[in-house]
């Protein structure tokens, strides 16, 4: 079985009963940074939670680990690829494939017209399931394309 998306495929080892995931990496990674870029009134935008600065700087410093480039490849034409600049890149690497895995699971960038309800995440909180991280419901203004919901997984 092989089944194909956007910049990523998935195909089944059988042999190994594995399902494999491959993704264009220079290209998910820049989705994430354009999310990143993006002002958060506009669809498309990725907030974090509400936290003092330094609560997010390791996070920082893993998105800003690589730096983007682009060059020039025959037969090609213009190429994007992001170059490691630290070796503490992991949180970087795991979030653009959270959003190949969004993605195969059918999650896309839509503008929402009317606020939806979404789950408000801080840290130190803890849900009413047990787990950590959920801290109460808000509500989303228009427009903000993703609902992010937390519970037992």
């Amino acid at each position: 079985m092989v089944w194909i998306g956007d910049d990523c495929h998935v195909s089944r080892l059988a042999a190994d009963d594995i399902d494999l995931v491959e993704s264009n990496a220079d290209l998910w990674k820049s989705f994430l940074h354009s999310r990143i870029a993006t002002p958060l009134s506009t669809p498309g935008a990725l907030s974090l939670f509400n936290a003092p600065p330094e609560e997010h700087l390791s996070l920082a410093k893993h998105f800003t680990s690589e730096k983007q480039v682009e060059e020039f490849i025959a037969g090609k034409g213009t190429v994007i690829r992001w170059v490691r600049q630290s070796r503490n890149n992991h949180w970087f690497d795991a979030a653009y494939n959270a959003c190949v895995a969004g993605h195969l699971l059918g999650a896309r960038l839509n503008e929402v017209s009317e606020p939806v309800e979404q789950l408000i995440i801080s840290p130190g909180m803890g849900r009413p399931d047990g787990g950590l991280g959920w801290s109460g419901r808000g509500t989303a203004e228009p427009g903000c394309p993703i609902t992010m919901a937390a519970g037992p997984f």
